[in-house]
């Protein structure tokens, strides 16, 4: 999570200094406009894609859990059963 908001706060910085870079320097409006369009495209790309991958790594991460989660209970489900039979059958006596 730090390294995200690290490379997110590196990538704001980068962008609002190239629009202000961009601003700032003496070019026509028409040209200063094409820049910032094509700044922005590019930031905007480059958190989507930060976005799909951390997405794609976090669905992973759950799955893997969700996996490892299921085969723990599939593993003790016999012997939760079990229990609750033996449960069962002491309570009714």
């Amino acid at each position: 999570m730090k390294v995200n908001k690290i490379v997110f706060g590196v990538m704001a910085g980068i962008t609002v200094g190239t629009i202000l870079t961009v601003i700032l320097r003496s070019r026509s409006g028409a040209e200063a406009r094409r820049k910032m369009f094509h700044s922005s495209k590019q930031y905007f790309d480059l958190l989507k894609d930060k976005f799909n991958t951390t997405l794609r790594n976090k669905k992973t991460d759950f799955d893997d859990l969700f996996e490892d989660s299921l085969h723990r209970v599939k593993g003790k489900l016999p012997l939760i059963i079990k229990r609750e039979k033996a449960d069962g059958i002491a309570e009714s006596k």
